[in-house]
């Protein structure tokens, strides 16, 4: 894993737990000037998430920590990426497909502006509603109009989009034009 924490209770307790869980850590890089990026989730009236994101140490990935990711590139078989850190460390994804690794985006959080030449660099891109209907443009809420923002993003490059609409549903859309959405919960369908 490359990434940043910082030099507080949190960047241990996180950098401790991912290497209980096997994941190898020599290139999360403690930042001793900031504190280690948090999110609050709230949740509104209607039932939705509401994050709230203090990037932290996550602000703070740079062209460094880039290098120590491409020096991994070849043995990995995907990367993932999400949108909490600078989008210029994001445009690593580049290097991943130099060398032909699979590239996953999350991008969260929700953004208008994505620049375009990441599309191109994505294999699968995998919002939830919210943030399909911030890239797309328009509302996102159903499996039709998770199609069409499939659709405009495969336009700008995407070739697979998994979407997940409503906390209970997942669609996959990909390169055959086709729709595929699965209950996640069977109580909530």
């Amino acid at each position: 894993m490359v990434g940043r924490v910082g030099r507080d209770s949190f960047g241990s307790e996180l950098v401790n737990s991912l290497q209980i869980a096997g994941v190898h850590t020599e290139y999360v890089l403690v930042d001793k000037e900031v504190n280690s990026g948090i999110a609050a989730i709230t949740v509104d009236d209607t039932g939705e998430n509401q994050i709230i994101i203090v990037p932290g140490a996550n602000g703070r990935v740079d062209a460094t920590d880039v290098e120590h990711l491409t020096s991994l590139l070849p043995g990995a078989s995907a990367l993932l990426l999400q949108l909490e850190i600078p989008m210029s460390a994001v445009l690593a994804a580049q290097a991943a497909r130099h060398v032909g690794v699979t590239v996953i985006l999350d991008p969260a959080p929700a953004q208008i502006k994505v620049p375009d030449e990441l599309y191109h660099l994505v294999d699968i891109i995998t919002p939830n509603e919210i943030e399909a209907g911030q890239l797309a443009g328009f509302t996102v809420n159903d499996p039709e109009s998770a199609f069409v923002a499939a659709a405009i993003l495969r336009q700008r490059g995407c070739e697979n989009c998994d979407y997940q609409i409503r906390q209970s549903r997942s669609c996959v859309c990909n390169p055959r034009r086709s729709i595929l959405c699965a209950c996640i919960f069977s109580y909530s369908c």
